[in-house]
């Protein structure tokens, strides 16, 4: 493995980034992510849009707030770790939204 690939799996090497440097809490009601969200929800509405594909998804902190507010959502991230926490979330908390391991070719 050269310098410049990442471990797909290595956890340590995630979080040495500001963006994954802590694994979030497992209640999804202390996630601060609302504003961020309701700013583009009126217009989704307009265009009579349903689904949300969130490419870039990390642990899912938009996913889970567009599927509560009423979109179909999918969660994918280039990061497997993120994925596989954003279904574990998921799971735990008894909201069906799929995450998806792709890469940006994928996508």
């Amino acid at each position: 493995m050269s310098a410049h690939q990442i471990p797909p799996n290595d956890w340590a090497t995630f979080t040495r980034h500001s963006w994954l440097a802590f694994k979030p809490s497992p209640d999804l009601s202390t996630w601060d992510t609302n504003a961020r969200c309701e700013d583009v929800v009126e217009l989704l509405r307009a265009h009579n849009c349903k689904s949300i594909l969130d490419a870039a998804s990390g642990y899912g902190l938009k996913t889970f707030r567009f599927n509560q507010m009423g979109f179909e959502t999918l969660g994918a991230n280039s990061a497997e770790i993120c994925v596989r926490y954003g279904r574990e979330l998921a799971d735990a908390s008894g909201i069906d939204i799929e995450f998806r391991h792709l890469s940006w070719a994928e996508i």
